[in-house]
C-alpha cells in the first residue's frame, strides 16, 4: 500500500494525467463490470471514457453471441491490448 501511495504522489507532483487503473478508480472498474456484457464495438471507448454513462440493464445477451459479433470487428489480440490499456496500470 505504502509503495502505491508514494508512487501515486510522484506521479501527481510531475504532472502526470490522472490514473484510471483499478486501485485509482474502484467505483468505474465496478461499473464497468456492471456493464460488461453490454459492450459492443459500437460503445466500447465510450464505456472505458464514462462507464457510469451506460445505464445498467439486467437484459443481457449471450456471451457467445456479443464475443462473436465484436471478434467480427476487430482481432482478439488488437481488442484485449485496447481493453488493458485503457487501465493504465
Amino acid at each position: 500500500y505504502h509503495n502505491y501511495s508514494a508512487e501515486r504522489a510522484r506521479e501527481e507532483k510531475v504532472g502526470f494525467a490522472p490514473c484510471e487503473c483499478l486501485n485509482c478508480c474502484p467505483n468505474d472498474t465496478a461499473q464497468i463490470i456492471n456493464v460488461f456484457q453490454q459492450i459492443n464495438t459500437d460503445n466500447f471507448h465510450t464505456i472505458l471514457k464514462d462507464p457510469g454513462g451506460v445505464p445498467y440493464t439486467k437484459q443481457r445477451t449471450n456471451s457467445l453471441q456479443a464475443i462473436t459479433q465484436l471478434m467480427q470487428h476487430i482481432s482478439p489480440t488488437t481488442w484485449a491490448i485496447q481493453f488493458i490499456a485503457s487501465f493504465r496500470f
